[in-house]
């Protein structure tokens, strides 16, 4: 048997004595990232943080437009119709909040529990520093668990009703992609593994930012969300950062009278509807864990070695 030849569009061909054997490959043997879908992501990451951020002098190799029309192939399976009457929430807290009198429903309720002014903007998972969108959440819940409140404090929560139809971009489950038949003419290998780069994409774009991160881990999503906005959808609805059992949307609008003539997009009451206002003491946390290692059978501390520390020998370790 000779040494096997280069992969074809179809999978990889090893020569035989009689003939050709085409063999798909296994895809526990690859990495879900690897693929024309993992390649661009992973090429538009490096030019979004380490290369090309504000202008580009061509659409050619080395742009952030070409991994993204890549991606589009997926991205567009993603675009989901919302009708109007959608519940929705969104939280501030106590030190937050300027001008509402906790415990009852003020006049200009509306604007504060809004987008954020455009001078007080904060550096989040889909809008950059200076850019303002509306943020909100499935339930009271989820906006609370994103606001990571300490216990003690209060928060307020806006119930809003959404007054227009929107399509968003889905980003809460992998979508059902066109994979056809390996038997088929048109047999694309990368779109068959394009369900395992959708999920690792998904958890990636909903990955909370950690007190070592230093800002660069959002950008690319940040990208993505602009992006979307120019392709014409009115926002992103993603899984919540803190877990699985939540949705937190992103809608493409900003806060009242300021955004229309620096960045086109319209004010968010034309949108959603204030419907109610409730205030919230946070009385406890609760967290969810998953064990990534465990140490047993720990050894007796050793002599001080030569840079006077002392240290534990572990005989036996186990890593989740």
């Amino acid at each position: 048997m000779s040494d096997s030849a280069p992969n074809t569009a179809d999978g990889y061909i090893d020569e035989l004595d009689n003939g050709l054997a085409h063999l798909v490959d296994i895809d526990a043997w690859f990495d879900p990232s690897t693929g024309r879908f993992g390649d661009s992501w992973d090429e538009f990451k490096t030019i979004i943080e380490h290369g090309s951020r504000f202008f580009e002098a061509s659409a050619g190799n080395g742009s952030k437009s070409s991994p993204l029309g890549t991606l589009s192939e997926l991205l567009a399976h993603c675009r989901r119709e919302y009708a109007k009457g959608l519940a929705l929430w969104r939280g501030r807290s106590d030190h937050e909040v300027r001008d509402i009198a906790w415990g009852y429903l003020p006049q200009g309720a509306t604007d504060e529990l809004g987008p954020a002014p455009l001078g007080k903007t904060r550096n989040s998972r889909m809008s950059p520093e200076g850019i303002s969108y509306m943020h909100l959440g499935d339930s009271a819940d989820t906006c609370i668990a994103e606001l990571r409140p300490s216990v003690g404090t209060r928060v307020c929560m806006g119930k809003f009703v959404t007054i227009r139809d929107m399509v968003l971009l889905d980003l809460t489950s992998v979508p059902k992609l066109p994979v056809r038949s390996i038997f088929s003419p048109d047999y694309d290998h990368d779109m068959a593994r394009a369900q395992a780069f959708m999920n690792g994409f998904i958890n990636e774009i909903r990955r909370p930012m950690s007190d070592r991160d230093t800002g660069l881990e959002y950008l690319p999503a940040q990208a993505v969300a602009e992006w979307t906005r120019h392709q014409g959808c009115d926002g992103i609805v993603h899984l919540r950062s803190q877990n699985a059992h939540g949705q937190n949307y992103v809608r493409f609008c900003g806060p009242r009278d300021e955004v229309r003539s620096v960045s086109r997009m319209r004010p968010f009451h034309e949108f959603v509807r204030l419907q109610s206002v409730h205030v919230y003491t946070i009385e406890g946390l609760s967290f969810a864990k998953t064990e990534a290692a465990s140490l047993t059978e720990l050894g007796e501390d050793t002599d001080a070695g030569s840079d006077n520390n002392r240290y534990t020998k572990f005989s036996r370790a186990s890593r989740r």
